[in-house]
């Protein structure tokens, strides 16, 4: 540091500070890290770079050689080169003698005294024009790219001494202009083929028994499958669908024994026998079958236990019924129904099965002609209830309903053993 009028002395004491060294001569030696300003050198090693350089030995313009390149923080410095230290117009800490310091106050060295200033830098060819496109066919050559500016020489670096004035920076050469592109190549796309013939179906309705042709429809283009003739179809991929039928009756047992196989569109007819009544119900959901026993059998001196009526049984007071029910419906359905105006007190034991289990109740009711009480009791099932029963009176009947909790659809079988106590 020199003693002149530009000393700076901000945050200094004059007294003997480590890192000075006296030789056998009267002068000191002091070390460039224990000096403000001047020339030192650095490793660029962790803990040794520039913005490691402590805030009171910096100044205004001092050099630093850095040994080993390194980045931090967004900055790049490169080794075995001068960096300068410039604080930007910072004042000093008037306490601690401290400039800021960080990355961004280390700028490039470019060596000065006597040193010639930087080259023209060539002219860049100018950018070619750009091709007008074809239509559809190839990719026209691309232009040719303009010569690269000659680089300019270097100026020579002066003598190591005093610093210099900094060298004025060349003139950045002219950038060259582009080559022409080539213009794209045009291709005509070929014609489409002409669309194949197709052939339109022809569907017949046939009878089996001598193949004579009922009904003929021609030109068809797609062919529908009823659902309500319980037709579903399948799609297998691959352009294959297949066609079934979701529910159906073809084979006809009897206690185990097969009386009869349906062929197509077959006839069932059911006869009914002295005291059996037969009756269908096309108006219900689903449809039904009731078959009704009707014989009046004295029970006075017979043990009622023993005896098995498949249908109705007359005991004087009382009327014992057997019914089957079957549903693959999830909305309520009645499943019983008796005049209100001949019986007062009813009981039922009732079994429900399904895929999912087994569901068994009792279920005791008495009108009065006006309300229903009821009660169920002694309920069963295997897996979860299959659904709930209710019991009101309507247009002088008394009605049993059940309500299922069948979101699946699942086909329930019903059946009951009514016993009925005569008014």
């Amino acid at each position: 540091m020199s003693n002149g009028a530009n000393s700076n002395y901000s945050g200094l004491s004059v007294y003997n500070w480590p890192g000075t060294w006296v030789p056998t001569a009267a002068t000191p030696i002091i070390l460039d890290t224990e000096i403000r300003g001047g020339v030192r050198t650095i490793s660029g090693q962790s803990g040794d770079r520039l913005a490691d350089v402590a805030g009171q030995r910096l100044q205004d313009g001092m050099l630093v050689w850095l040994q080993a390149g390194y980045s931090a923080n967004g900055y790049t410095f490169t080794s075995n080169t001068f960096y300068q230290y410039l604080s930007g117009g910072a004042a000093r800490n008037g306490t601690t003698g401290n400039l800021p310091n960080g990355e961004s106050y280390w700028t490039l060295f470019s060596s000065g005294g006597g040193g010639g200033s930087q080259g023209i830098q060539g002219t860049q060819g100018a950018q070619g024009i750009q091709g007008i496109a074809g239509s559809g066919g190839s990719s026209g050559s691309q232009g040719t790219q303009g010569s690269q500016g000659v680089q300019g020489t270097q100026g020579v670096q002066g003598f190591y001494g005093t610093q210099g004035t900094q060298g004025t920076q060349g003139i950045q050469g002219v950038q060259g202009t582009q080559g022409v592109q080539g213009v794209q190549g045009a291709g005509v796309q070929g014609v489409q083929g002409t669309q194949g013939a197709g052939y339109a179906l022809t569907v017949q309705e046939v009878y089996d028994s001598n193949n004579t042709t009922a009904n003929t429809v021609t030109n068809i283009k797609t062919l529908q499958f009823d659902l309500d003739s319980a037709f579903n179809v399948i799609d297998e991929t691959n352009g294959i669908a297949r066609i079934v039928t979701s529910s159906t009756f073809k084979y006809w047992d009897i206690n185990g024994t097969r009386v009869f196989q349906a062929e197509g569109l077959d006839t069932l007819n059911l006869i009914a026998n002295n005291n059996v009544t037969i009756t269908g119900n096309a108006n219900s959901d689903p449809k039904s079958l009731t078959f009704d026993l009707n014989p009046t059998i004295n029970v006075s001196n017979v043990i009622t236990q023993n005896i098995n009526v498949s249908n109705n049984l007359i005991t004087g007071v009382s009327l014992r019924t057997t019914n089957t029910v079957v549903t693959t419906s999830d909305s309520s359905i009645v499943i019983d129904s008796f005049t209100s105006s001949s019986y007062a007190t009813v009981k039922y034991i009732i079994q429900a099965m399904s895929t999912v289990g087994v569901h068994s109740t009792e279920f005791f009711a008495m009108q009065d002609g006006v309300q229903v009480y009821t009660t169920e009791y002694a309920t069963l099932f295997s897996v979860a209830a299959l659904g709930a029963y209710s019991m009101n009176i309507s247009s002088g009947n008394l009605n049993l309903t059940f309500t299922p909790y069948n979101p699946d659809n699942n086909m329930i079988t019903i059946r009951l053993v009514r016993d009925l106590i005569i008014t």
